[in-house]
């Protein structure tokens, strides 16, 4: 048996939270999330919940191990020679069914690192706004909207981003609108992307792919990769694409297909669910204004966030070897469930975690904890957290006041997500 891990220390537990800003007020803000999470899983977000209150481990008979703690978690996804993606029974079996085996997500050890290593530089900051700038026609139209006084659809606006970004990627060029078309007439293509990887992403489970399902994954992921497959035979790819750039990086036909639909899914997808959520808390938490008043608080608007909204609940481990957790014995081969919905709301690391608060600071032992942490932190950070805080940049920037017209959850999704979001800027929340 492999040394255990044991809970690290923790701070202050008496600590308390500071005093709201003033005018905020958070129990609308926490109402709409549990609605929204509701209605994608009814009945294994209430689950969650349930478990994140039975101890910092907890063993489920027939599902594996669960860790709720944060710090805990944290130490269990930098083990990646204990605790890896491969294993029967683990999300990376099935990443290999429906992507192939260099799908980043679903690698482990010496081939992860040697790939990450060579995928380095697309997570620079450059990088990242390079694409942003050629995507974001999405954003200028909507803020243009919003500014003359109409109601912008803010969950349409992030799909069509999402779809925008991830054809940016492939080294689609946006094609002109037809004249005369309505605006946005242009988004055909970009919200088709985008449904294609929501229906792509709900299909995943924890167990093998039956084959019916299987061919239907494989299906709209060959549609998915065929923008890209018209982009790769073009003599004008753009150089700076994510496809030219795996290119001439000498990657395999097979390890391009992998990295871009991993790159899709965890990346342009999460960025798609989690704008119109982040307005949303602004908004219903009484919070914009605050924002308005002072930009420095964008990136901890941000930050709190995803904390809050968590779009990606879990992950999941294989133990490669018996060992014990915080007391709890793990046996090799056995599913270690790291609930990140769990990790964002211990309360000793962030009081009265219940509460959307964009003045608070977040403990440094768990920053973006929700984007993972040691060899398997997410490659699209970067990119993901600069078109997040130009877009709250803008509107905070901008709009002193939103008010929510009209909205809608999305259901049988995987990421929880607002279908309809609209909004109209006003004098006064």
């Amino acid at each position: 048996m492999t040394a255990p891990l044991e809970l690290p220390a923790r701070p202050d537990a008496g600590r308390r939270a500071p005093a709201l800003p003033q005018g905020a007020d958070t129990r609308r803000a926490a109402w709409q999330e549990a609605r929204l999470n509701l209605a994608a899983h009814p009945l294994l977000w209430p689950a969650v919940r349930l478990v994140g209150r039975s101890g910092a481990v907890l063993r489920v008979p027939g599902l594996g191990v669960v860790v709720n703690d944060a710090l805990l978690a944290h130490d269990v996804l930098c083990r990646d020679d204990l605790f890896r993606k491969q294993g029967r029974g683990g999300i990376a079996e099935v990443m290999t069914q429906a992507f192939g085996p260099s799908a980043l997500a679903n690698m482990d050890g010496d081939p992860h690192r040697a790939l990450r290593r060579r995928l380095g530089p697309l997570a620079s900051a450059e990088q990242a706004d390079a694409w942003l700038d050629a995507s974001r026609s999405p954003l200028d139209r909507a803020f243009a909207a919003l500014a003359q006084g109409r109601t912008v659809d803010l969950a349409r606006t992030a799909r069509t981003l999402s779809g925008r970004l991830t054809l940016t990627l492939m080294g689609v060029e946006p094609w002109p609108p037809v004249p005369g078309a309505r605006d946005g007439a242009d988004d055909t293509d970009a919200l088709a992307v985008h449904a294609l990887g929501e229906r792509i992403a709900s299909a995943l489970q924890l167990s093998r792919l039956p084959e019916r399902r299987l061919g239907a994954v494989q299906a709209d992921l060959d549609r998915l990769l065929a923008y890209a497959e018209r982009a790769f035979a073009s003599d004008t790819l753009p150089p700076g694409s994510l496809v030219a750039r795996l290119r001439t990086m000498g990657c395999t036909a097979e390890e391009t297909r992998g990295i871009l639909s991993i790159f899709f899914i965890a990346g342009a997808l999460t960025l798609g669910v989690t704008l119109p959520r982040v307005v949303a808390l602004l908004v219903d938490s009484r919070q914009l204004a605050l924002v308005h008043r002072d930009a420095s608080l964008v990136g901890a608007a941000v930050d709190e966030g995803l904390r809050y909204t968590c779009p990606v609940p879990l992950t999941l481990r294989i133990a490669a070897a018996d060992t014990r957790l915080a007391g709890t014995a793990v046996r090799a081969g056995e599913r270690v469930f790291v609930l990140t919905a769990n990790l964002a709301r211990d309360p000793q690391l962030f009081p009265d975690p219940h509460r959307y608060d964009v003045t608070r600071v977040h403990d440094p032992r768990a920053r973006y904890l929700w984007y993972g942490a040691g060899p398997h932190f997410c490659l699209g950070f970067t990119l993901a957290q600069r078109a997040l805080h130009a877009a709250v940049a803008h509107i905070a920037g901008t709009f002193p006041a939103l008010r929510i017209t009209r909205r809608r959850a999305s259901r049988g999704v995987l990421l929880p997500a607002w279908r309809e979001l609209r909004v109209v800027a006003t004098d006064a929340p």
